[in-house]
């Protein structure tokens, strides 16, 4: 009878069909490896704290890698559905992918996140010139755009890091933060001081001569592609905050703007029904300033009070004492 302990070593041999060293050592995958660890979507809420859930969340994910110089594109890695769920969930905050290069390069990486890529990015200027045109559809009702995401993708979030050395059979690791393209206004309208004139209700409020288009990644300049945008939401009446009422709206970045006139716009009406029962509307309309000038960054929270001292039309875009504006942001 054969022993099987004779038996085993012939067929570990005749199993291995490759040569003896890539049967028991298999050949590595060529390239540089590249580890992404990304940080929580920066954005604060208007109060200071974190984001709210549904702006962070990312739905989709893309990862360009672009060699320096040229522009060429030397990977697309799309994430799993695994790797995203891990990254929403916090359970693991790091994606790796192999390149295929030889030797050293110099690389700069993006990463897209709830926006599909374009099937003709082949060169870094395809991603740096790439654009965004649907501010409508992250806004809507006060009650639904404080509450969920309302643009079916989500909030596009992009990041970047440039200059990353990789080299063929190393392990390169890099940082991203991924960041909204949209900056965020609450606005808070209070009447408090005009409450005994009679019945005093804001009705439509109104940001206008906002930015229509946004590149996915910063520019020096913003994209000034196309009409300026007027959005309009019915004020909300405050809970339990008799003669307060709030707005909220997200827009793309705008540049400072030397002239006030050209700057983003906030115009509200107020109603008022006095004792006699007659019914008048004001309208107050002021340009915002922003960071200063009327500059709105991405990915920065902004909010806006405006408190009603007198009943009157102010058609100018300079703030007055009758209506007071403070704006601070996060």
């Amino acid at each position: 009878m054969l022993n099987p302990r004779h038996i085993l070593p012939f067929l570990i041999f005749i199993s291995c069909t490759a040569p003896f060293p890539e049967c028991l050592f298999p050949e590595r995958e060529e390239g540089a490896r590249l580890f992404i660890t990304l940080g929580n979507p920066e954005t604060r809420s208007l109060n200071g704290s974190a984001a709210e859930s549904w702006e962070k969340k990312i739905n989709t994910a893309y990862i360009y890698v672009f060699q320096t110089g040229t522009g060429q594109l030397l990977h697309l890695h799309t994430l799993s559905s695994s790797s995203i769920n891990a990254l929403n969930n916090g359970t693991n905050n790091t994606v790796s992918f192999t390149i295929p290069i030889t030797g050293s390069q110099s690389c700069n990486v993006y990463m897209v996140a709830n926006t599909s890529p374009s099937a003709s990015v082949s060169t870094e200027s395809n991603v740096l010139t790439s654009i965004e045109q649907d501010i409508a559809s992250y806004n809507g009702k006060y009650s639904d755009v404080t509450t969920k995401a309302l643009r079916s993708q989500g909030f596009t979030m992009t990041a970047s890091s440039p200059g990353v050395t990789l080299t063929n059979g190393n392990n390169t690791s890099v940082s991203l933060s991924l960041k909204r393209i949209v900056a965020k206004i609450g606005i808070e309208i209070n009447l408090t001081a005009v409450i005994s004139l009679g019945t005093s209700v804001v009705t439509d409020v109104t940001i206008s001569q906002s930015a229509p288009v946004s590149n996915l990644f910063p520019l020096p300049t913003s994209n000034t592609t196309g009409n300026a945008i007027n959005l309009t939401q019915t004020a909300q009446p405050h809970t339990s905050n008799t003669g307060i009422y709030n707005a909220f709206f997200y827009i793309y970045e705008n540049d400072a703007r030397s002239a006030s006139a050209n700057r983003v716009k906030l115009t509200f009406k107020v109603v008022n029904t006095s004792v006699l029962n007659i019914q008048t509307t004001y309208t107050y309309n002021t340009a915002l300033n922003g960071d200063g000038n009327g500059k709105f960054t991405r990915n920065k929270g902004y909010f806006i009070t405006a408190k009603v001292n007198k009943l009157i039309n102010i058609l100018s875009l300079s703030p007055s004492q009758a209506c007071e504006i403070h704006t601070s942001h996060k």
